[in-house]
C-alpha cells in the first residue's frame, strides 16, 4: 500500500494539470529565469510561467514560428516539499523509489543531490513528448523537477539541469520561502480540517494559485485557479471542462456554470467543484485515495464550504 507521503508527493506532481489557462510572463522568486538562459543558452529564450512563486516555479522554451513567439518544449517545473524533519524528507522519497520501475521509466539512485535522490528516465517505449524527473532533497526540504522535451535529454543537458538542480535546492531551503510555502493564502484553513480530521495534517503553497493538504489517513484536497481573459471567457472554460465521462451536479450558488464533478469512469476517484469568480477559474478537488472510494454526503458538503471559503476570499 502507498504511504501517505507518496500520496502527498504524487498530489503535487499531479495537481498542477487539474486546470489549463493562460499564462503571462513572470519570474520565479527563488530561482530567477536568468539561471536558467544561463545553464540552457542553446534553448534561449526561456520564460517563466504565472504559476512560478513560493514553492513552485515553471519555465518554457519558446522558439520562433508563425510571425512570432509561441510557446513549445521543452518545459521545466521545480516544485518543493516542505517537511518537519530531514529523516521525514527522506522517508518521502524512499517511499516514491521502492514503487520500483515501470514500463514508462527506470529510477536511477543520485547520491550528489542527497541520500534518497534520484532520477526518473524514460523507457525506449515511453510516449513522446517525453519527461524525465527528478526528486531530491536537502535538510527538511523536498524538490521535484520535471523536464519535458520531444527530443531526448543529451548528457550536456542532463548535466547543466542537475547542476541547476543543486543550486535550487540551497534557495529553496530559505526560511521566508519554508513560512509562505506551509500555508494556503486561499481558504479558509479550519473549513479545510473539518474535511480532512486526522493527524498529521499539512498544507503547502504550490506557486501562485496551487496549494494541497492532507492528512496521514491518505485523504487530500487540492486547489488550482488560472485567470481567463474575461469573466465570459472563465464561463465558457467551465463549460468545455464537462465530458461524457463523469457526472455533474449544478452548484448555482458558486455560479451559473459551477459544477461538483463526480463519478467519473476514467482517472483518480475524486470530486472536484469547478467554478468562477470573475474572470478566475477554480478546481477544488477532493480525493480519499482509498481504491473505489467515493465521499459521503457529509464530506461533499464539507467540500462544498471550502469552495464558499474560497469564492469569498478571492471575490473581486
Amino acid at each position: 500500500m502507498f504511504s501517505w507521503r507518496f500520496h502527498f508527493t504524487r498530489l503535487i506532481l499531479v495537481s498542477l494539470t487539474i486546470l489549463a489557462g493562460q499564462t503571462q510572463a513572470a519570474d520565479c522568486p527563488w530561482l530567477p529565469v536568468m539561471k536558467v538562459e544561463q545553464a540552457l543558452p542553446h534553448l534561449s529564450p526561456w520564460k517563466a510561467g504565472e504559476a512560478s512563486a513560493a514553492g513552485h516555479c515553471d519555465f518554457s522554451s519558446y522558439v520562433a514560428g508563425g510571425g512570432g513567439a509561441m510557446e513549445g518544449y521543452p518545459k521545466l517545473t521545480f516544485t518543493q516539499q516542505h517537511h518537519a524533519s530531514a529523516s521525514e524528507a527522506r522517508d518521502s522519497l524512499k517511499a516514491v523509489r521502492d514503487q520500483g520501475n515501470t514500463a514508462d521509466y527506470t529510477i536511477q539512485r543520485l547520491p550528489a543531490l542527497g541520500p534518497e535522490a534520484m532520477v526518473l528516465l524514460p523507457t525506449p517505449r515511453a510516449m513522446s513528448p517525453q519527461t524525465t524527473s527528478w526528486m531530491t532533497h536537502h535538510d527538511k526540504v523536498g524538490l521535484f523537477v520535471s523536464w519535458t522535451g520531444e527530443a531526448p535529454l543529451t548528457g550536456a543537458e542532463r548535466q547543466a539541469l542537475e547542476t541547476l538542480i543543486a543550486a535550487a535546492q540551497n534557495k529553496a531551503t530559505q526560511a521566508g520561502v519554508v513560512t509562505q510555502t506551509s500555508r494556503c493564502p486561499y481558504w479558509d484553513e479550519k473549513a479545510v480540517k473539518k474535511l480532512l480530521p486526522g493527524k498529521e495534517f499539512r498544507v503547502q503553497q504550490l506557486g501562485a494559485g496551487q496549494c494541497a493538504a492532507s492528512v496521514a489517513a491518505g485523504g487530500v484536497v487540492s486547489l488550482v485557479f488560472t485567470n481567463e481573459k474575461d469573466a465570459a471567457s472563465a464561463e465558457a472554460h467551465l463549460k468545455a471542462r464537462r465530458s461524457g465521462f463523469c457526472r455533474y451536479l449544478p452548484l448555482p450558488e458558486l455560479g451559473e456554470s459551477a459544477v461538483l464533478e463526480h463519478s467519473c469512469s476514467t482517472g483518480a476517484v475524486q470530486n472536484v467543484v469547478f467554478f468562477s469568480t470573475g474572470q478566475a477559474v477554480y478546481a477544488l478537488s477532493f480525493d480519499l485515495r482509498r481504491k473505489d472510494a467515493q465521499p459521503s454526503a457529509a464530506q461533499r458538503e464539507l467540500l462544498l464550504q471550502v469552495a464558499r471559503s474560497v469564492a469569498k476570499k478571492m471575490a473581486p
